[in-house]
């Protein structure tokens, strides 16, 4: 792997790890979409790096060969590849938005029960059907964050939906917290191994 790969490829993963410092802690939209678009570059570039920089021995050039392979066959690696082609090459959003929200159960005298959701910054309100046992999930009024959404990704018209499982486990709850952490994770494992190939 040549050094400048590395170095190149550490800078890339760092700006990672800055982007995700902002996505835990940003406290409105604009700057978590940026964030993310951010990270999902910075992936990228990563990628680019290290396949650029295993091009200088046979090695490390197999070695890169299972790295993309990897890539095309994880769910979680994959979304994070093709979101970002998609935010980079494309016109179509990457995340969505999903405003603060009032969400209160209801029973009706019949027995019937439903769930009255207010949006709090808009004065739109939804009845939804609900299940019998809504009271067993919460007593009152609950209140639902303000939250940046995935969303699936289009790339030479295939759909790539946000993962439910990374290296063969399944994926917990999936937001852009939980999948750049676990992108960045994975990141860090592969400067780790290409540290060990031959320059």
């Amino acid at each position: 792997m040549h050094p400048n790969a590395l170095k190149h490829a550490r800078f890339a993963l760092s700006e990672m790890e800055s982007a995700l410092s902002v996505l835990k802690s940003a406290g409105d939209f604009s700057k978590i979409e940026q964030a993310w678009t951010q990270f999902l570059s910075s992936f990228g570039r990563l990628y680019s790096k290290l396949e650029l920089g295993a091009k200088s021995n046979a090695r490390s050039a197999e070695w890169y060969r299972a790295v993309r392979a990897t890539r095309k066959s994880d769910p979680l690696l994959q979304y994070l590849h093709q979101a970002r082609n998609s935010h980079e090459h494309g016109l179509e959003d990457v995340t969505t938005q999903h405003a603060k929200q009032l969400k209160q159960p209801m029973r009706l005298p019949n027995g019937k029960t439903f769930e009255l959701t207010i949006q709090i910054t808009t004065p739109e309100v939804e009845f939804k059907p609900s299940t019998p046992d809504i009271n067993s999930k919460y007593e009152g009024p609950q209140i639902v964050s303000a939250a940046v959404a995935l969303v699936p990704v289009k790339n030479y018209n295939v759909i790539f939906s946000p993962p439910s499982t990374h290296l063969g486990a399944p994926f917990g709850a999936v937001g852009v917290v939980s999948t750049a952490e676990a992108g960045l994770a994975y990141a860090k494992s592969l400067i780790t191994e290409a540290e060990n190939l031959p320059s």
